[in-house]
């Protein structure tokens, strides 16, 4: 519905009354398409908190967390509420609800800012998507995020990570500016 534009975006009230549906793919579509319904699907904020607060499938988890950081943007700036469910949803033991957590953050931008300090610890959790989304939304952060380009410099060039996130982290590093260039010698000598 959202991809129809305003036609698709008039359902919103209907999409938010799937949130209650008993299958939780179901779910997962109607917090998804709220989040990408603008003003119309932010309307429905407090429902989609309401959902997230009782729900248990991680699939519904992560893809809420997402749509409240698009809804925030619709809002501008974000409720106090949502910042605290997705902090919350940093300490899920599922990796894909902390990943879209991250990601929620990240796509706050500047407004991630107070809570660099939560994403920083991401870059020590055991799941390598959860690390590359922290590394994004550090980089979203713009001018505030590259004071952490040493942090990311670190994860490129610790041995113990995997592959996959140190190849990430030194693909972040000149998305940092200079800070991220200031590494560039010692990222010619590991790639060496």
């Amino acid at each position: 519905l959202p991809k129809l534009g305003e036609a698709g975006r008039a359902f919103a009230a209907a999409v938010a009354g799937l949130l209650g549906d008993r299958v939780p793919e179901v779910r997962c579509a109607a917090a998804a398409s709220l989040g990408a319904m603008g003003a119309e699907g932010a309307a429905f904020e407090g429902a989609l908190l309401e959902r997230l607060a009782s729900e248990r499938d991680p699939r519904v988890l992560a893809s809420g967390a997402l749509s409240l950081a698009e809804m925030s943007k619709a809002k501008a700036p974000p409720s106090e509420a949502v910042v605290e469910l997705v902090l919350r949803l940093l300490g899920s033991q599922h990796p894909g609800v902390r990943a879209s957590a991250v990601r929620a953050m990240g796509a706050l931008g500047p407004l991630a800012v107070p809570h660099a300090g939560k994403l920083l610890k991401c870059f020590g959790d055991r799941s390598p998507q959860v690390k590359i989304a922290a590394m994004e939304a550090i980089v979203s952060m713009g001018p505030a995020g590259q004071v952490y380009a040493a942090d990311i410099a670190r994860l490129a060039f610790d041995g113990w990570q995997l592959p996959i996130a140190r190849a990430a982290a030194l693909d972040t590093l000149p998305l940092l500016g200079e800070r991220g260039a200031a590494f560039a010698l010692e990222v010619e000598e590991l790639l060496g």
